[in-house]
């Protein structure tokens, strides 16, 4: 009896853990707030901890916990190259940031270039 609710346990908590990455995976997507990556990677973490904590005679090899597992592992690696693109992304556009500065910074410098003047609109 203990060892059916034992599986039901695992299967349950494989099963969070597979909609977490499909949720971390949506977040990517969305190009959410970082924060949202975080919590859902934090959840993720803390139910890799309550499934380590369950007993190992629980995480055999059956079919079904196999291929939840397998599951997951796919929905990770598809998350993490979603994130890696991201990422790129991410590092292109600060690359142009800071070639954009370096290009005003250059003009400001030079000798020829008209006083910058800033107006406050509000006022």
């Amino acid at each position: 009896m203990e060892d059916k609710s034992g599986r039901q346990e695992l299967y349950t908590l494989l099963g969070r853990w597979l909609k977490l990455t499909e949720a971390q995976k949506k977040v990517v997507q969305q190009r959410a707030p970082v924060e949202a990556l975080q919590d859902v990677i934090a959840a993720q973490e803390e139910l890799k901890k309550e499934i380590a904590l369950l007993p190992p005679d629980f995480a055999g090899s059956e079919d079904g916990c196999a291929a939840l597992l397998k599951k997951i592992q796919e929905e990770e690696k598809e998350t993490r190259d979603l994130l890696e693109g991201w990422l790129s992304e991410v590092r292109e556009e600060i690359t142009h940031l800071h070639q954009g500065q370096a290009v005003v910074r250059a003009y400001l410098k030079q000798e020829t270039a008209p006083a910058a003047r800033f107006f406050d609109k509000r006022r």
